[in-house]
């Protein structure tokens, strides 16, 4: 396997979306809470050299990403064992999730701010024992897609689409339906009312499907 080369370089920036510079911002605080946000912290832009295109990540260090991750060729693959999903994480904690039969999403903070390691991490653990529990082949498409968590309503927002995502594609007819999603450990803490989700809620933006 070839290796990558990879430079790293100092730079303030919002957020990040695979093959494109996200747009510098210097005076940029982030509010401060537990790990899920980081203050005054200098970003640093990954440039990792790839055969069809760069793709730059942003690495910041106590930050949270929400990622999108997705199977080869949309093969509806992951709800066959969802304990794999869980062990292949490997010790690395997820704030919020959601596994459908051909993606996931997660709220999490990767260990000093690597989110492509932590995924990378991920997907050859979970292509491992998919692979020697199931069946052979190839697993996951080529890169993910991630967003880097700014403020508590931008948290809140892409946490709300994790939980609503089973409705979304028509997998459930409420989000409670749907167990392979952590909303009833926000039920359990308060942080949603059972009656949330069963009015139909629509998200603007990217989240990477």
């Amino acid at each position: 396997m070839t290796r990558c080369e990879c430079r790293v370089s100092p730079l303030r920036a919002s957020g990040a979306r695979s093959g494109t510079r996200p747009t510098p911002e210097p005076d940029l605080l982030f509010q401060q809470c537990d790990c899920l946000y980081t203050s005054g912290a200098i970003l640093y832009l990954l440039e990792v050299d790839l055969p069809m295109q760069n793709v730059r990540r942003i690495l910041v260090p106590g930050a949270s990403y929400f990622i999108t991750v997705v199977t080869y060729r949309r093969e509806p693959l992951l709800l066959t064992d969802t304990n794999l999903f869980h062990s292949a994480w490997s010790g690395q904690d997820l704030y919020a999730w959601v596994v459908l039969p051909d993606h996931f999403h997660a709220v999490m903070c990767p260990s000093k701010g690597d989110i492509s390691g932590a995924v990378h991490r991920f997907k050859i653990r979970y292509s491992r024992y998919f692979r020697d529990c199931i069946r052979p082949g190839r697993v996951w498409q080529n890169r993910f897609w991630d967003h880097l968590i700014r403020d508590e309503a931008d948290l809140k927002r892409h946490t709300d689409y994790i939980h609503y995502n089973a409705v979304k594609h028509h997998i459930a007819a409420t989000p409670i339906e749907h167990s392979q999603s952590s909303l009833a450990e926000f039920l359990s803490r308060g942080q949603y009312d059972l009656t949330w989700g069963k009015m139909k809620l629509d998200f603007d933006g990217d989240f990477g499907e």
